[in-house]
């Protein structure tokens, strides 16, 4: 991104602790609301048909959801750093700047989508070595759809937010990602499940239109690249932004992995994956979008923040450590009520509080260790002249999945 903030425009992010508790705290409720609805969701459809007949779909949800997050959680935090820029701000240039960047999330999209239809596939073929062509057709279709629908709609509620946001004279890096994470979980969720039933039933009765349907996505490919390339920042992104989203499905597929493997021996844990995986997503985001916008706002590229005065320097240090500290008290409160929330819900009244107790501490380890890792890795990363808001949350979200898994196979374990 060209240009240097005008540090007016900058949204404040030295308030006092309890104005920014509530600014981060109202987001991160409804977050957790749409996580326990989707691991209500998950919970619920394991039970279909569909996942029951092909269970690859067990694999493909954490890598899927783990890239569309990715896409929905990167797409915000680059909006956030182009509004600080000025860029929304002049009618022509900022409704060219939304419309590539959401032509580039659709791109970016479906060639994730399937990708990520590649892990389950070959899985498939290395451990079980049944794989068919109809399955193939079925988990790729299925896994490619959903990521367009899926990034359609959570650009525009992205820009919406962010939009918002600003005319409200609120910090957008602590509300857009939260949004994105919890709608994206929920919303891919509902999507692929209805998608892979509903083309479960058409592959018997009419599969040639799978096909086509691949081909269609194949074929607008180079329509939506024409639009990316009408604006400078998104065609950037689109040639230096794949790395880090690929790397981290592939560390997100490991946790697939995990949780298939975990979910055979402990299904009770189908409903505490999004949630684990998800608030740790979201408050980790926070942080790596607050401190990319600082970076944007008072260092260049490639420079050693570091190297900014002695006052500044230590002002920004502090901030970063009151909103960490912050983000880590809202883990316990939090899953609590998400985890009653949920309890009420589904209509279920007795609680293993046993079990709670070590997926409490399983999310306090596994969100410390993020946190840190968020600032180690966002100011490496701008030293190494990466833009932190297409790298660092791909990273760390990947992390975040593969380290929920374990730890919570692991509470599973402790609680026998």
């Amino acid at each position: 991104m060209d240009g240097k903030v005008d540090k007016e425009k900058v949204p404040r992010q030295g308030k006092n602790e309890s104005g920014l508790l509530l600014e981060i705290v109202i987001p991160f409720l409804f977050a957790g609301c749409g996580l326990s609805l989707a691991g209500l969701v998950l919970n619920h459809v394991q039970h279909w048909p569909v996942f029951q007949h092909y269970p690859d779909f067990f694999v493909l949800v954490p890598t899927l959801l783990g890239l569309k997050g990715n896409l929905e959680m990167t797409l915000a935090s680059r909006l956030c750093s182009i509004a600080g820029l000025g860029h929304l701000d002049h009618p022509t240039r900022g409704r060219q700047t939304l419309l590539s960047n959401l032509a580039l999330v659709q791109f970016q999209g479906i060639v994730v989508g399937g990708i990520a239809s590649l892990i389950p596939i070959s899985i498939r073929l290395l451990w079980h070595h049944d794989l068919t062509l109809s399955r193939i057709i079925l988990v790729s279709s299925s896994s490619i759809v959903t990521a367009s629908i899926a990034s359609f709609l959570l650009g525009v509620i992205m820009i919406a937010v962010i939009e918002g946001s600003r005319k409200k004279g609120l910090n957008p890096d602590n509300i857009a990602t939260p949004i994105a994470a919890s709608l994206g979980d929920v919303l891919t969720l509902i999507i692929l499940s209805y998608t892979a039933s509903g083309f479960m039933a058409l592959l018997q009765s009419f599969p040639i239109a799978l096909g086509l349907i691949n081909l269609f996505y194949l074929v607008i490919l180079p329509y939506l690249f024409i639009q990316i390339t009408k604006c400078e920042d998104a065609l950037a992104v689109f040639y230096s932004g794949w790395t880090p989203v690929l790397i981290a499905m592939l560390i997100s597929s490991l946790g697939g992995k995990v949780l298939n493997l975990s979910i055979k021996r402990y299904p009770h844990i189908a409903s505490y994956q999004p949630l684990i995986n998800g608030v740790a997503g979201n408050l980790v985001a926070v942080q790596a979008s607050r401190i990319s916008s600082w970076l944007h706002a008072f260092s260049n590229l490639g420079h050693d923040p570091k190297d900014m005065d002695d006052h500044e320097s230590d002002k920004i240090e502090a901030d970063h450590g009151r909103t960490a500290r912050i983000l880590l008290s809202l883990v316990v409160p939090g899953h609590v009520a998400f985890i009653l929330l949920g309890a009420i819900l589904q209509g279920r009244w007795e609680l293993d509080w046993s079990f709670i107790g070590y997926f409490l501490l399983a999310s306090l380890l596994q969100v410390s260790m993020l946190l840190y890792v968020a600032e180690k890795l966002t100011l490496w990363l701008w030293k190494m002249r990466i833009d932190p808001d297409n790298a660092s949350i791909p990273y760390l979200t990947a992390l975040g999945d593969l380290l929920g898994g374990i730890f919570l196979t692991v509470a599973s374990h402790l609680n026998e």
